[in-house]
């Protein structure tokens, strides 16, 4: 390799090194950028959130702005120039390089840029003489000598970067003081933002259901109520499913008034098997509430035996399976065998007198005596392990001959 092509090559070299730099420097300055709008949409937004928080339709509209205009400055301070070395990688060419360190030196000027564009040219024209190619390197020759003490980075723009990432620094510390101050609120828009779907927790609706978790009998109707602390103007649902099942059906709830808030009920009757159920009150959900349908306690099997008085001669009589009817003479004794459907705490025989009468557990069985006196009515009275009792028990009329 010759002398002018190693002057030429190291000039290339030194002009690519000011690029690269330039290129840097350039990038941050607009880092620094992207760094201020970034800690002002920060700021800005989850404030503005806030106050958009009751409106679905601000919210998203927040939000995608919000997205849109930070993907925008992402893009066009950031990812824009690393793109454009991707796509022109002698950006800018070492010519125009070459003509802004001449710029900045008087004693340079153009020279420096010439030097380097005719030799090129006649490096590639293989149809110059001698005498070109020897005044071309001769030329080149010059300009190094020109601007060898020279440093190319000084034609860098060292001021603009530091100086926008000062600004971008402070932007970020009072950003971050922002915060600091007012945690829970800059928090919560910055949730609204990111979920524009959902409602702020501190503007939800919040309300009680009752009963909740429930164990009712078999049969029984229940009301289910909603209870919001303030006027809403939302509608309420009630939802249920049979336990185990996925189909669920839906009622609107009644709405009343309920002091300084609003009250939501329905009542769910005859309710025959256990189920799931919640209320759905506005965009708010309760969780699933279980309700558990129990038997009450029930006479599975009655046995009556009717002892006539001795002087009758009449053998005693045993009326058929869960017959509890009696007719029988002044003085006759009735013995009672009942067997329930579960276990009970106690069981009673209540007459229409007011007279109660305990029975006896007799293994599975109750059993019990008394004398027919008069006449009237009985029943029996139980109730199970769990406090359950028979409503609605069966009266049976006790008559006389």
């Amino acid at each position: 390799m010759s002398a002018s092509n190693q002057i030429y090559e190291q000039l290339l070299s030194r002009l690519r090194q000011l690029r690269r730099q330039d290129r840097l420097h350039k990038w941050l300055a607009a880092v620094g950028i992207f760094l201020m709008f970034a800690a002002a949409l920060g700021v800005i937004l989850p404030v503005l959130a806030n106050f958009a928080a009751p409106s679905s339709g601000m919210r998203w509209l927040l939000s995608g702005v919000g997205l849109l205009g930070f993907l925008f400055i992402l893009a066009r301070f950031v990812l824009r120039a690393p793109f454009a070395w991707w796509r022109v990688p002698n950006s800018p060419s070492e010519i125009d390089l070459a003509l802004r360190v001449g710029k900045s030196h008087p004693e340079v000027k153009d020279r420096f840029a010439n030097a380097l564009q005719v030799y090129h040219e006649t490096a590639q024209d293989m149809q110059n003489g001698e005498i070109t190619r020897s005044l071309a390197g001769t030329a080149l020759h010059n300009a190094y000598e020109a601007v060898e003490p020279i440093i190319f980075s000084q034609v860098i723009d060292r001021r603009t970067p530091q100086r926008r990432l000062l600004f971008a620094g402070l932007a970020l510390i009072a950003a971050f003081l922002i915060w600091s101050l007012a945690p829970n609120f800059m928090a919560q828009g910055a949730s609204i933002l990111l979920a524009p779907n959902r409602m702020p927790a501190a503007l939800a609706l919040h309300f009680n259901v009752t009963p909740g978790d429930a164990e009712i009998i078999k049969g029984q109707n229940l009301r289910i109520s909603a209870e919001v602390d303030r006027p809403t103007a939302d509608d309420a649902n009630v939802e249920w499913r049979q336990t185990g099942g996925r189909a669920s059906e839906q009622a609107g709830m009644q709405r009343a008034l309920a002091g300084t808030g609003t009250q939501f009920s329905h009542t769910l009757e005859n309710i025959r098997e256990s189920f799931s159920y919640r209320v759905h009150l506005g965009n708010e959900n309760s969780r699933w509430f279980n309700v558990n349908v129990v038997e009450p306690p029930l006479v599975r099997s009655l046995r009556v035996t009717v002892n006539f008085p001795k002087y009758t001669g009449r053998p005693p009589l045993e009326l058929d399976e869960n017959v509890g009817d009696i007719l029988a003479l002044p003085g006759s004794t009735v013995s009672v065998r009942m067997t329930p459907n579960k276990p009970l705490a106690q069981a009673n025989l209540l007459f229409s007198t007011g007279e109660v009468m305990p029975l006896a557990a007799a293994g599975d069985d109750f059993r019990g005596e008394f004398t027919v006196r008069r006449q009237g009515t009985y029943q029996f009275g139980l109730k199970d392990e769990k406090g359950l009792t028979n409503a609605d028990a069966i009266q049976y009329r006790l008559e006389l001959e």
